[in-house]
């Protein structure tokens, strides 16, 4: 990976001390004090809400694999761990998706990166060591945040949906094989379940209408400090602290890098007016780091920070993919799509939030990669 960032050191303009790495620390106890669980909790919650049959499921106390037709996709939680002083959940979800890819590591870094672009609750994450593709999602919960249980939902099925409907297309693509499996004891699933209908029965139609986040777009500006923002009812961009907090717009006219030195600040939009290709209104958002990379090991460094949200305890969900924008090859990107049934008061404000702390993360990541 090649990377260029240094960021601006002029008088008056150093960047900030380090953003403190993300609230997903296990601290010790008094004597006798034991954090509450809720992970067997939150995994009926997610098992009875995606209407699984046991016929086509296998469980544990912490986990449950089921079979929504040919891939199987598989739900974890994480013991209890404190995070803003809270006993918190991570719960992880992976659809299996290609398996035994011989294609060349480029090629499906760079399809992947393509395909990320279009994110809605989830990414395609490649694990070179097995040679395998799946679709991965996660999120934290805890007593004050069980509404994105909801969300949680809806991207687990999303991601089963998805895998079935790319699964051989992609397959042939990457010259690999469908990952496809059966359950132990009821053996292949000869017919999906009602439930993979519910994408193109419900969701899709209800994408059809106004987008629903319209009206909500302001509660980005209020979630956060952000170094630059602003926008409307449809509409918003903002900058958060990256390198430094000097906005884009301080720089200077015409070209900023040599004006007053590279960007300091990671760029969000959220559009609540962009269609999703597939499933129509909703909302878009962005967030594009401002560090420019090489355009060869661009979709590579994007799939190692998928990868990693999907195999670590971040503490703020994976609703989304890492890719290449779409306007510069040497730009990395963060998109989720927010389809309109999904939409409520305070999600958008809350997705901010999540993206300051995925920020942050990325900036360790990254910096630890070179």
């Amino acid at each position: 990976m090649t990377r260029r960032p240094s960021h601006d050191r002029s008088p008056g303009h150093e960047p900030p001390s380090d953003p403190q790495p993300p609230p997903w620390h296990t601290l010790p106890e008094p004597p006798g004090r034991q954090l509450d669980d809720l992970g067997p909790q939150l995994l009926d919650g997610l098992y009875g809400g995606l209407l699984i049959d046991e016929e086509w499921s296998v469980r544990t106390e912490r986990s449950f694999t089921w079979w929504p037709h040919r891939l199987a996709q598989h739900v974890t939680a994480s013991e209890p761990r404190l995070a803003f002083g809270d006993p918190m959940i991570a719960l992880h979800g992976q659809s299996d998706v290609v398996a035994e890819v011989t294609a060349p590591q480029e090629r499906v870094t760079g399809l992947l990166a393509d395909l990320n672009r279009n994110a809605t609750l989830g990414a395609y994450v490649w694990d070179p060591a097995q040679r395998t593709i799946g679709y991965a999602t996660s999120a934290y919960l805890y007593e004050g945040n069980l509404g994105v249980q909801e969300v949680l939902r809806l991207a687990l099925l999303l991601g089963a949906t998805e895998a079935e409907l790319v699964a051989e297309a992609l397959a042939a693509e990457l010259e690999g094989k469908p990952a496809y499996s059966s359950h132990p004891t009821s053996g292949p699933r000869p017919v999906g379940d009602d439930l993979l209908n519910f994408v193109g029965q419900i969701v899709v139609p209800h994408g059809e209408e106004p987008s629903e986040f319209i009206g909500l777009v302001p509660e980005a500006g209020a979630a956060l400090h952000w170094a630059m923002a602003s926008g409307d009812d449809e509409g918003f961009t903002g900058e958060l602290p990256y390198h430094g907090d000097r906005p884009a717009v301080s720089m200077g006219a015409g070209d900023a890098v040599a004006i007053a030195g590279p960007l300091q600040t990671a760029l969000v939009r959220v559009l609540a007016t962009q269609a999703h290709p597939t499933y129509g209104s909703g909302a878009l958002m962005l967030m594009l780091l401002p560090d420019h990379f090489d355009e060869d090991t661009a979709p590579a460094t994007a799939d190692a920070l998928n990868r990693a949200e999907a195999t670590t305890l971040t503490g703020f969900p994976q609703f989304g993919a890492w890719c290449v924008a779409a306007h510069d090859p040497s730009t990395l990107a963060f998109a989720t799509f927010l389809p309109s049934i999904i939409a409520r008061p305070g999600l958008i404000g809350t997705m901010c939030f999540y993206l300051q702390l995925r920020a942050a993360w990325a900036r360790e990541q990254l910096a630890d990669a070179e």
